[in-house]
């Protein structure tokens, strides 16, 4: 339909004269309707013509009437290829076979280029080209040439391989041997990218073939002639005795098959035949006042210096003994569209050109070496090149050591070995904290209320309120320095080394160096310190800006994520302030992911909150949770953090947790999947470290807190992840119920689970069984599930808890009820 309205917008502007935009899209071009037969007998039997070898040039400029101002030529030449591409793109678009964008300068969501038709053509990054044999093939010229030929059936391929400049034989592509002759090649690509074109093209010049036809055998109604311009019926009843045919035009009617030839840029008046009668009395009412106004000027101008036109005096003879009628006034709707030129760059800046150049071309961009190519690299020159400082030095070195991070050895787990470079490591540990911090001093004190946790959602909501500022291209903290030259930005270097730790770390073999390195976890999470500055949220260190402290906060979570199994606090009973100090600010991290009240929400919500029943859990919390799991396994870490962590962040981090667990069916449903199981399994780890480090006061808190109504939510997870399930899908649900269980029996001891004032053993009497009936081994109180005995007990005739002793006594213990002595 786009390429129809072009063409009738096409013959509109040929009758009245201006530019035609009809070419590209299937009009007939001026100077080129002679070229085309209105001859009723051949349109009727379905045939049509493309414009022959001796009719004007495709390509020409002079597209408009001799009345009109004509622009300027390089202009219209720009704007035609322009429109050239784009109706193209669009009309290969809606057959749902896209263009590359490279092609046609116009970006197509759709186009794919592992599934297009088009991969095979080799792309040229000009747009409007392609490469074919080494050289550039202009689109727009190769349409232009095999249309101003005939089309693709009648051009003789050979001459236009040879205008090309194609030799006569080309390789094979795919790396395939052999060659095949270019006119072949050159007629495959034309078929492929422009055989559509052209059929659509010659099948809207069928339709206004029998347009015109049809327009012909309507009676028209003529206006009246006037002194300054004949009528209509005048003007063709005179043709015939006054235009002279040409060679090889044969007789007939000239208000059907008039073939006179008429110059270039010109319309012939038989052309109004292709109108209806009523856009023929528009034209003539319209431009009624323009014509009258130019003949007056004409004869005021040149009444006596140019003759009388002979076929004005026959016409004005003519219409003077025509009869008039009186003609009806027409209602017309006018619309003024004004001119207004097309922008198409934001800011001074071509984005068209600057996504050009950043699409990669495929074939065109060389491949990364392989490990084998690099030859033999000195480690000892990349130390002296990092001391150095140079910028040059610096780039070369680090961009090495990130390819060399990367390198997998030949045994599964092995990689590039930091352990044999251990000067490496330190020099690049110095040149972190010597472009962090410059001279910033770090102080830490112990916060015994309540520890200021920036979440990761506050962080996000700074950028963007920061870039949304109405003056926001002022120069903010962790931007480069005019001052420098051309170096890189400090904060871009902190980033790629620690991609580079960061790499380093993820090979099993480096673990037990990098764990061994104390200054790296101390320097990481310094650099992911938060402070506050003019009530704003800003990085700690000087050269880092927002956007790089949460990069630095998701990188140093990796790599604490992959040694936090091995990393244990000293002196658990009195930790000096260095521990301290790490205990705090790794639970800063790992809270500042996890206590969000908007992020903290049960894996249903989750969904809905994405709009995705297949999504994920999150990332980030999932990787958190592993670190806080992973550290607080060991009870010489717990005791650091209990030490550490004031009451209210417990109870504040405890309460983030337990909003994440499952409490509706669909909850329960999301669970059964891999990914979903292990990220409820990290939450209630989480859960059962908290309340294991917690004191005995926030130990009854927790217990008795309706509103957070942990006790009714585990005994649910409970029941379902042991009764509702299939006896073989239970089994992957035992270690979770298990360590649930484990956490009521902590809360409902309410104890301080680090005070060893009491016996380990009980005591024994004369080697069979317990003590007596006062031994301290016997418990008091009614249990946390004394008011769900019948779930309870159901829960403890399940083959799973019989077969744990462990867990059936905690839930036995867990049931009990205290009888008045």
């Amino acid at each position: 339909m786009a390429a129809l309205s072009a063409a009738s917008n096409a013959r509109m502007a040929n009758s009245r004269g201006g530019t035609n935009s009809g070419p590209f899209i299937g009009g007939i071009p001026p100077g080129m309707q002679h070229g085309v037969s209105h001859d009723p007998h051949m349109s009727g039997s379905g045939t049509h013509a493309m414009p022959g070898p001796h009719s004007s040039s495709f390509l020409d400029t002079n597209m408009s009437a001799p009345n009109s101002a004509a622009p300027r030529p390089n202009l219209q030449i720009q704007q035609r290829y322009q429109g050239f591409l784009v109706g193209l793109a669009n009309i290969m678009a809606k057959r749902n076979t896209p263009l590359p964008p490279q092609i046609t300068g116009v970006p197509t969501p759709q186009y794919d280029h592992h599934t297009s038709a088009f991969k095979s053509i080799e792309l040229s990054p000009e747009v409007g080209h392609f490469r074919l044999g080494g050289r550039d093939i202009d689109v727009f010229k190769l349409w232009g040439t095999i249309a101003s030929s005939g089309g693709g059936r009648m051009c003789n391929w050979q001459n236009l391989a040879s205008q090309f400049g194609l030799p006569e034989e080309l390789p094979l592509p795919h790396g395939t041997t052999g060659n095949t002759s270019s006119v072949r090649a050159l007629q495959a690509c034309y078929d492929l990218m422009l055989g559509p074109f052209e059929e659509l093209y010659k099948r809207n010049i069928a339709e206004q073939q029998k347009k015109a036809q049809l327009s012909s055998k309507q009676p028209m109604v003529q206006p009246p002639g006037t002194p300054n311009r004949p009528a209509a019926n005048s003007i063709s009843a005179a043709l015939p005795s006054q235009m002279p045919r040409g060679p090889g035009m044969h007789p007939g009617p000239s208000s059907s098959t008039s073939n006179t030839p008429f110059p270039p840029g010109s319309t012939p008046l038989s052309a109004s035949h292709n109108q209806s009668s009523e856009n023929v009395l528009e034209d003539m009412q319209g431009f009624k006042r323009k014509h009258e106004s130019e003949d007056a000027d004409q004869k005021r101008v040149r009444q006596k210096t140019e003759p009388r036109d002979e076929n004005s005096m026959l016409a004005g003879k003519t219409s003077d003994a025509a009869p008039t009628k009186r003609l009806q006034p027409v209602r017309r709707k006018i619309e003024y569209v004004p001119l207004a030129r097309e922008v198409d760059t934001y800011g001074g800046r071509d984005l068209k050109v600057i996504e050009s150049e950043m699409t990669p071309i495929v074939g065109r961009d060389p491949s990364l070496k392989e490990m084998n190519e690099w030859g033999s690299i000195e480690t000892d020159a990349l130390i002296m090149s990092i001391r150095s400082r140079i910028s040059t030095e610096l780039s070369y070195a680090l961009t090495t050591l990130a390819i060399l991070s990367t390198m997998k050895g030949q045994q599964p787990g092995s990689g590039f070995p930091i352990n044999q470079c251990g000067d490496l490591f330190e020099d690049l540990l110095d040149l972190i904290e010597e472009l962090a911090f410059e001279e910033v001093e770090d102080k830490f004190e112990i916060n015994t209320s309540r520890i200021e946790i920036p979440t990761q959602r506050q962080l996000v909501n700074a950028i963007v309120d920061e870039e949304s500022t109405l003056f926001g291209l002022q120069r903010r903290q962790g931007d480069a320095d005019p001052g420098f030259g051309l170096r890189q930005r400090p904060g871009n270097t902190i980033l790629m080394v620690l991609t580079i730790i960061r790499n380093l770390a993820l090979v099993p073999d480096n673990n037990k160096f990098i764990v061994d390195q104390y200054r790296l976890v101390d320097l990481l999470l310094r650099l992911c310190i938060v402070s506050t500055k003019d009530n704003k949220l800003a990085p700690f260190a000087p050269a880092l800006s927002l956007s790089d402290l949460i990069t630095v906060r998701k990188d140093t979570l990796t790599i604490l994520g992959c040694m936090a199994g091995t990393i244990t606090f000293s002196n658990p009973s009195s930790p000096s302030l260095g521990t301290m100090k790490t205990a705090t600010r790794i639970l800063q991290l790992v809270a500042s992911y996890l206590i969000d009240p908007a992020e903290a929400i049960s894996p249903s919500s989750y969904m809905q909150l994405m709009g995705s029943p297949n999504h994920a859990p999150p990332a980030l919390a999932d990787l958190a949770l592993d670190v806080f799991t992973r550290l607080g396994q060991s009870d010489t870490n717990r005791q650091v953090f209990s030490k550490t962590i004031p009451p209210a962040t417990i109870m504040v981090l405890v309460t983030s947790l337990v909003r994440r667990l499952p409490v509706l069916d669909v909850d329960f449903q999301l669970i059964g999947r891999e990914t979903w199981l292990s990220y409820m399994e990290k939450v209630v780890m989480s859960i059962y470290s908290v309340a294991f480090l917690a004191p005995p006061t926030l130990k009854t808190k927790i217990k008795t807190d309706r509103s957070l109504g942990m006790k009714g939510v585990y005994l649910r997870m409970i029941q379902k992840f042991l009764i509702h399930h299939s006896p073989e899908v239970r089994s992957w649900y035992i270690l979770t119920a298990r360590r649930a269980v484990e956490t009521l029996k902590v809360l409902d001891d309410g104890e301080d689970s680090f005070d060893t004032s009491k016996a380990v053993a009980p005591t024994m009497a004369f080697g069979m069984g317990w003590g007596d009936a006062n031994d301290a081994d016997v418990e008091q109180g009614t249990g946390l599930l004394a008011g769900h005995r019948g779930l309870a007990w159901e829960l403890l005739m399940q083959r799973d808890v019989l077969n744990d002793d462990v867990l059936f006594n905690e839930l036995e213990s867990l049931t009990r009820v205290e009888c008045p002595s």
